[in-house]
């Protein structure tokens, strides 16, 4: 997302209400870009319906979003920010980037090993590892626990590497305990807690 990127947001009960909303909203954008001398870059132009599984699947017909005669695309997952939202808010697209970012830093992190100390090995994971896990995660936390255990086998793995710990059952929680991290779960619900 750039500064000149947007978003705009409408609800409706009716496909139709939300056509007529959103295509009286994206009119007055273009009006007021073409105004300012700026333009409205229609090939990027996208829409998203959020709602329940039910909901979306059962549409009767796909609203007909428009400017100024131009339909715009349909998308199921698209990013701000950083983060990819889905038409469901279910997070297992953002997550399953995640799972896939990830394990590039923990493998750093392990060719990194027999040439540093351990500090350096918390900064490199601080850097490129925890960064993905802590970034919007207070928006992104109501993931369920499928979700929350995949995350956490990779904090998990990141810290038996730098504690030099086998894959064994149990060598997690010590190896974790040992570099006093705390786990992913807990640090989203005190970074909730602190907004």
């Amino acid at each position: 997302m750039f500064a000149d990127d947007t978003t705009l947001a409408v609800c409706g009960k009716s496909t139709h209400e939300i056509s007529s909303a959103l295509n009286h909203d994206l009119n007055n954008v273009n009006d007021w870009l073409m105004a300012n001398k700026l333009c409205l870059n229609l090939s990027k132009t996208e829409y998203m319906l959020i709602g329940s599984r039910h909901s979306i699947n059962n549409l009767v017909e796909n609203p007909c979003i428009s400017v100024y005669g131009k339909l715009l695309n349909r998308v199921i997952v698209t990013g701000s920010l950083g983060i990819h939202i889905d038409q469901f808010l279910s997070w297992d697209f953002y997550i399953e980037k995640l799972t896939k970012k990830i394990p590039s830093g923990i493998g750093a992190i392990s060719r990194l090993k027999p040439f540093v100390c351990r500090n350096t090995l918390i900064s490199v994971y601080n850097a490129l590892v925890q960064t993905y896990f802590d970034y919007c995660c207070e928006v992104w936390d109501p993931i369920g626990s499928v979700l929350s255990d995949k995350l956490q086998t990779l904090q998990n793995r990141a810290a038996r590497i730098i504690m030099g710990y086998p894959n064994e059952h149990g060598c997690s929680e010590v190896a974790l305990t040992a570099l006093g991290w705390k786990t992913l779960k807990k640090r989203r619900f005190e970074s909730k807690a602190r907004l």
